[in-house]
């Protein structure tokens, strides 16, 4: 700790992959060259910040178990972790970015923990599963492109329905997309936490299915899916449920190649607010938008192309 200066201004390596674990008790640990922990790794102890800062890359080659509030401020450089993320309890939160705005965060497997935040503002590699395991309010924030990837599994669930109350945000440079065309699924699931996804779904590489709260009474954001030229998701797209309570499509194009399906409570509850105008595509498969009525935008154009599909309003 040179608090808050580096400690270390070169490269550190803790362990190996031989390491049969590592564990700190300490609550700020200031690298200046980046560092690799070699082995599965504990945070134990302090209720307080557990603090890695660096200005370099940070790799841990296995597991990581959290305790309070776990942060790593790579100032520039990458983060990975290989192995899953799990939490000693259920109140600890996992905050990792690079800081001056250049660096991508890659996480190998499965994540659990109260809240987490990921700023990666050249990439986001989520490879497994996002559980909050939160007894109150928490929530997911993404920060940088997000890419969903190539695994055995080829899907993602970002699971935040432990408390009703806990919200899931992809800010507007969070875009979303598959590893291989068509190749990957994502399901987002909260209970009455808001869900926004604010970047473009599948704008580059299409997911293979998307699923948003098939139950719950969030509100739920959209702000587009694929370009007009291209499907953003190959497989069904499902957004809302019957409890839904606003769904609101702020963006210019929604475009699939199998069906879409929107649900949101009876009333006027799925709103399309794009006063440039909406166009909703899909490949000979229907778009539907169920149960609730639909308010759209003040002088804007709203238009539905399903080919030989069916549009049901």
């Amino acid at each position: 700790d040179g608090d808050p200066a580096a400690g270390v201004t070169g490269l550190t390596v803790l362990g190996n992959a031989n390491t049969s674990s590592l564990t700190t008790d300490g609550s700020n640990y200031d690298f200046g060259g980046g560092i690799t922990i070699g082995t599965d790794f504990t945070v134990a102890g302090s209720p307080l910040a557990d603090s890695f800062t660096t200005t370099g890359n940070v790799a841990f080659l296995g597991n990581l178990v959290i305790d309070g509030t776990f942060t790593v401020n790579s100032g520039g450089g990458n983060i990975s972790i290989a192995g899953d993320v799990t939490s000693s309890g259920a109140d600890e939160f996992l905050y990792l970015t690079d800081g001056s705005g250049s660096g991508t965060i890659t996480l190998g497997g499965t994540v659990t923990a109260a809240d987490i935040t990921l700023v990666g503002d050249s990439g986001i590699t989520l490879s497994g599963d996002l559980t909050s395991n939160k007894a109150s309010a928490g929530a997911f924030v993404f920060t940088g492109p997000i890419t969903l990837a190539d695994t055995s599994t080829d899907s993602v669930t970002i699971d935040a329905d432990n408390h009703a109350n806990t919200t899931v945000t992809f800010n507007s440079t969070a875009t979303v997309n598959a590893a291989t065309s068509g190749g990957q699924s994502l399901t987002i699931d909260t209970e009455s936490g808001t869900v926004a996804m604010q970047g473009v779904i599948g704008g580059s590489t299409a997911l293979s299915s998307l699923t948003i709260n098939a139950d719950g009474d969030a509100n739920i954001e959209i702000a587009s899916i694929g370009t007009s030229s291209a499907a953003g998701v190959t497989g069904a797209t499902a957004i809302g449920n019957t409890s839904t309570g606003t769904l609101t499509l702020d963006g210019a194009v929604y475009t699939t190649t199998a069906g879409q399906t929107y649900t949101a409570a009876s009333g006027q509850n799925i709103d399309i607010t794009n006063t440039s105008g909406t166009t909703f595509t899909t490949t000979n498969t229907a778009i539907s938008f169920n149960t609730s009525g639909v308010d759209l935008a003040n002088d804007g154009t709203t238009t539905i192309n399903t080919g030989t599909g069916a549009g049901t309003v």
